[in-house]
């Protein structure tokens, strides 16, 4: 018994000489000692300093914790802690060694222009960051434009809202790769200024929440040097309100890719764009997404195989953009307009009753799991077989030379299916001189198949190099008489 007693004295030694909890008693100045306690409620005593070993200093639900000059907290066994509902905005320079912990709920506000680095001692991550996913850090204020966030940090929600400019466009570098929250930008700096991902880093992000962008910008990569690739992975939603959205420059397909798994709500000024047509846009959730877009998009645009996405506006893609459909893609009665790009059913389902306005581009449904290769484009001889159902409405095409529907292509299947009085023509504008015609080929093991009231009319040529053709309308097929299922005014090659 003696023995057991002498071992509990021992402990309670070791306990009591040891770092002491302090708890903030109020909205009250971080940085003064008498702004703590040892018991939550106070009646206990105050620290004599900032930087005991193993001390810990929180911050408490409902305290909102403003910085009044500069605070040097801390050694390498100090936490500081802020709980749920806690609040630490730091307008001065906050000097920190040791753990700093923000819970699920509490907020720390970066609003200083002091120098940034995660030497001990330096700055606020100069110590180990513990952010749980639903604690929150808002940069409102920063050193310069050429300083990072730090790499080290796992991020849970991260909000970028600064009014004033820090010099100029904030480039990340790459540095940036996760957030177990949200990544929110409401504000980046002055009129035309953004935050950067990368200049010609390869890196991937991964947002584990949502990503809203209001009256800021938010540059994917800038710079397109060869082989180097930027991948954005979104788990939740995507909302656009008035903000900018830039994909920026890529060397190939698919080295830029932005994707998202929740829904796409573009409104008010607010676009998604890119520098040129190989960035990627890509729903890639295995359960259904939607899709609403009130501008230009102005960037390709990919559903990836086992996605759905429902369309819930009229869809216009800028010059020469993509729309590659390898997952389902339901766009209702809702217009979509190309200005020269493909689309391209790549071993997707695609169904539609609203017009479509190809212009001069190219629609090609074929196998393939939206992959792209320089020989053979979207398609594939691997992959499901694309099928297109449309009806009702218009698919439209310029009288040009580029204008093409390709159903298959070199022994990769596809199927469209025309009905309810569906039209595919190429009588929109003449691009060109007369007769500029466009194309229609049925290829290989396909299906191009109309019903009783569906035609194919205007300026092109049908070529059926093997495949099926179903022609439901009663004349049958004629040689050039306005009626029947093919009424194109070029040549008709049944083979």
């Amino acid at each position: 018994m003696k023995y057991f007693i002498f071992v509990v004295g021992l402990i309670g030694i070791c306990f009591t000489s040891g770092a002491t909890t302090y708890f903030s008693q109020g909205s009250v100045s971080p940085n003064n000692l008498s702004s703590w306690n040892s018991n939550r409620l106070g009646g206990g005593f105050a620290p004599v300093s900032f930087t005991a070993p193993g001390d810990q200093f929180v911050i408490q639900n409902t305290h909102v914790l403003y910085t009044t000059s500069i605070w040097t907290i801390g050694s390498a066994s100090t936490a500081l802690i802020i709980e749920s509902g806690g609040i630490l905005h730091a307008s001065f320079s906050i000097f920190f060694s040791g753990t700093f912990q923000i819970d699920n709920g509490g907020i720390y506000y970066h609003d200083n222009a002091s120098s940034v680095s995660t030497t001990a001692g330096s700055s606020i991550f100069g110590g180990v960051e513990s952010f749980a996913s639903s604690s929150t850090v808002e940069i409102r204020n920063w050193i310069n434009h050429t300083t990072p966030l730090p790499a080290s940090v796992n991020w849970g929600n991260l909000v970028i809202n600064y009014s004033n400019s820090i010099g100029g466009n904030w480039n990340q570098q790459g540095a940036l790769s996760v957030l177990q929250g949200n990544l929110i930008l409401k504000r980046t700096g002055t009129a035309g200024q953004d935050f950067r991902l990368t200049l010609n880093n390869s890196f991937a992000l991964t947002i584990g929440g949502n990503l809203e962008i209001d009256q800021a910008i938010l540059f994917i990569k800038e710079g397109n040097l060869f082989g180097t690739t930027a991948i954005v992975q979104v788990n939740g939603d995507v909302t656009i309100n008035n903000g900018i959205l830039n994909f920026g420059t890529v060397d190939l397909k698919p080295n830029n890719e932005f994707r998202f798994r929740g829904n796409l709500l573009v409104t008010g000024n607010g676009n998604i764009t890119s520098q040129s047509e190989d960035p990627m846009l890509v729903a890639n959730s295995n359960s259904v997404q939607s899709f609403y877009c009130t501008s230009i998009l102005n960037t390709s645009f990919k559903v990836a195989p086992g996605a759905g996405l429902k369309l819930n506006s009229p869809l216009t893609l800028g010059s020469l953009r993509a729309l590659v459909i390898a997952g389902t893609f339901v766009a209702g009665t809702n217009p979509i307009t190309l200005n020269g790009g493909i689309l391209a059913v790549s071993g997707g389902l695609f169904s539609s009753s609203g017009k479509i306005n190809m212009k001069d581009g190219q629609c090609q449904v074929c196998q393939g799991m939206g992959n792209f290769s320089v020989s053979n484009g979207w398609c594939s001889t691997s992959g499901d077989t694309g099928v297109i159902n449309f009806s009702s409405d218009t698919l439209l095409f310029n009288r040009s030379l580029a204008s093409s529907l390709k159903i298959g292509s070199n022994n990769s299947k596809g199927k469209l299916f025309l009905t309810n009085q569906a039209m595919v023509a190429f009588t929109g504008s003449l691009s060109g001189p007369i007769p500029n015609r466009g194309s229609i080929e049925l290829t290989g093991n396909s299906t191009l198949s109309f019903d009783e009231n569906s035609a194919a009319i205007g300026d092109a040529f049908y070529s059926g190099n093997g495949g099926w053709l179903s022609t439901g309308a009663s004349p049958g097929l004629l040689p050039t008489a306005p009626a029947g299922n093919i009424q194109v005014t070029g040549s008709r090659n049944y083979d």
